[in-house]
């Protein structure tokens, strides 16, 4: 079974998050909105990690 290495993942699941956060900005009018949204994302998927 071939499998992608750890950092090929970690790509991936990078570009990803930032193609999500990209999309995410479309949604607020004030880039403090959008940024501090993206902060609360990060914060989510970090909690995520550690689990």
């Amino acid at each position: 079974m071939m499998g992608a290495s750890i950092e090929t993942a970690l790509e991936l699941w990078a570009s990803s998050l930032r193609d999500v956060k990209v999309r995410m900005r479309g949604l607020f009018t004030q880039e403090r909105v959008a940024a501090s949204a993206n902060l609360f994302l990060d914060g989510l998927l970090a909690l995520q990690l550690h689990f």
